[in-house]
């Protein structure tokens, strides 16, 4: 995370997006119960298990963002696909809260999160 204001100005909005997908990633990992998961959280889209796990949207969404180097990879449109994804599967972890003045983790990088979600969709082309 960024400890100034000129760390967030010399960063693009795609490096900080791969910043923030850094909590929803920890909080799916340890989320996932891996001792009674015959893939160790990997899913498998072959496996009758993995179809009808609980976690399934889990294990498929941290297979594809599960390090920042692979996230560098990635469009700015993946990026921010996967931030939307972040957001809702964060958000689900603070329905019962006051978003707006609850200063957990959880809603505090919720608030985050959709700014930066916010200012992408603001300077996309629109067609």
């Amino acid at each position: 995370m960024p400890t100034s204001i000129a760390d967030v100005q010399s960063r693009t909005i795609e490096e900080y997006a791969i910043d923030l997908l850094g909590y929803p990633r920890w909080l799916a990992q340890h989320r996932i119960p891996l001792s009674n998961c015959p893939h160790s959280g990997f899913y498998n889209s072959r496996d009758r298990t993995c179809w009808d796990c609980a976690f399934a949207a889990e294990c498929r969404w941290l297979n594809g963002h599960d390090e920042p180097t692979m996230l560098e990879t990635k469009s700015s449109q993946q990026l921010f696909d996967a931030l939307e994804f972040a957001i809702d599967y964060v958000r689900s972890d603070c329905s019962d809260h006051h978003r707006r003045s609850c200063m957990c983790d959880s809603c505090s990088w919720l608030r985050t999160a959709m700014r930066l979600y916010k200012a992408y969709n603001e300077r996309r082309p629109t067609n």
